[in-house]
């Protein structure tokens, strides 16, 4: 039996003092993503502390948060330790990094108001910290507890791990699968997954796979194999730690996650302890959840991390789109983040006439879901008799959004002139419906 949280040496997460506003002026066109473990590396984030006070204060307050139940400093350990050091702190680490650049790009003017947040496995709950869903210091506990959940199974259950495996044929990697009872734990691509098992039958998959002439076999090197059937020693724990943890409905923009097998919005804490819970034990979908914001008319994705592995995994997916390094404006040398943007719109006279025709409701079901998710109303809540100035809450830089998320949703811009004629819900629809089938 799992000995109980509080007697591990966890203790609650604290709410922060200073807790985020409701955020009304979101860009529903940007996504932020947060990396999950794996991107460790001695010394991350040292040399943005140095140049950021923004980053530097992030590490500052998690020291503070977690030197009670850690005896010792995280940052110490992650930027003086040793490997050993950084294996063992590895998830608080990754944590810490994200929001130490999320907090420099906002100094630096270089982030502006995500309206969609998501994570990498362990970065779900650095997506929710940025929500502010939980508050630093909450998310640093949470981290903690994490951590010790999994110590749990490596310390209690059998020697499992994974492999990461591309460009194989389904039917093949469905083959190993059943030989194997190897299960998959990640889905990062249409053409790459994560597959783990016992360490032995990873082993025995991975030189099978190689004699047949498969190169694009990666073991990983880890000492589990997480988001599986392998982790159920850990759940009894980790939910008391989720428990423990002081969740409020996101106040910056919405979270998804895809922990049930289809991604869903994450918009009160019972949904978000009950994705903190699934996620331990079941697949990590991360190509289902930035393929759904491509959907909801996301057409930029930062994401908070040196190595851009995310933004690699975007380019693998959708085929196309721009890639670039966020550097700080006083040092380009250091790295702060990386983003991914669609690529432009096709031009009007590359859409047909049938390609374009859509009834009334179709469009009215998409004006209304993007501005309920802006101002954070229900649908049912908004009429179209609603001016935008004193009914939705909106104001100029919203309708700048919004028509970008027409265009990237629609293919097309509503004129200046019809724009210009936009001051209720009704009319914005009207609008977009005569673009769509003149």
């Amino acid at each position: 039996m799992s000995t109980p949280a509080s007697e591990r040496g966890i203790t609650p997460p604290r709410l922060s003092e200073n807790k985020p506003s409701k955020e009304t002026l979101l860009d529903t066109t940007h996504a932020l993503l947060a990396p999950g473990q794996g991107n460790q590396r001695l010394g991350m984030g040292l040399d943005l502390a140095e140049r950021s006070q923004a980053a530097a204060g992030v590490w500052k307050r998690v020291d503070e948060v977690l030197r009670p139940d850690l005896g010792y400093t995280l940052s110490e350990k992650v930027w003086g330790g040793s490997e050993e050091d950084l294996s063992e702190n590895a998830q608080l680490a990754i944590i810490t990094d994200s929001l130490a650049r999320k907090a420099a790009l906002e100094d630096a003017g270089l982030l502006g108001k995500p309206g969609w947040h998501a994570g990498n496995s362990l970065g779900l709950i650095t997506a929710l910290i940025n929500s502010g869903a939980i508050s630093i210091e909450g998310g640093a506990h949470l981290a903690n507890g994490r951590k010790k959940a999994f110590e749990v199974v490596t310390n209690e259950g059998p020697k499992t791990t994974m492999v990461s495996l591309e460009d194989i044929d389904e039917e093949i990697v469905e083959r190993v699968k059943d030989k194997y009872n190897l299960v998959t734990c990640l889905i990062n691509t249409d053409k790459q997954i994560v597959v783990g098992g016992m360490e032995n039958d990873v082993k025995s998959a991975i030189e099978e796979l190689k004699h047949e002439g498969q190169n694009k076999v990666f073991p990983l090197g880890v000492n589990a194999a997480y988001h599986s059937k392998y982790m159920e020693k850990a759940v009894p724990f980790w939910t008391e730690v989720i428990n423990f943890a002081p969740i409020e409905e996101p106040k910056s923009g919405v979270v998804v996650g895809a922990s049930t097998g289809r991604v869903r919005k994450l918009l009160t804490p019972e949904d978000i302890r009950t994705e903190l819970v699934l996620q331990l034990t079941n697949t990590e979908r991360y190509a289902d959840v930035v393929k759904f914001l491509r959907e909801q008319g996301v057409t930029q994705m930062t994401e908070l991390n040196v190595t851009g592995r995310l933004t690699h995994l975007n380019v693998n997916l959708f085929g196309e789109g721009s890639r670039k390094r966020i550097g700080l404006p006083t040092d380009t040398k250091v790295a702060v983040g990386h983003r991914w943007t669609a690529p432009a719109a096709p031009a009007e006279a590359a859409v047909s006439p049938a390609e374009e025709r859509m009834s009334r409701d179709e469009v009215k079901n998409f004006y209304v879901g993007w501005i309920s998710n802006r101002v954070g109303a229900g649908p049912t809540e908004l009429s179209e008799d609603m001016n935008f100035m004193e009914g939705a809450g909106l104001d100029s830089e919203d309708l700048q959004a919004l028509r970008a998320a027409l265009r990237a949703r629609f293919g097309r811009n509503v004129s200046d002139e019809e724009a210009a004629k936009i001051l209720t819900i009704g009319a914005g629809i009207d609008a977009t419906y005569r673009l769509m089938n003149s």
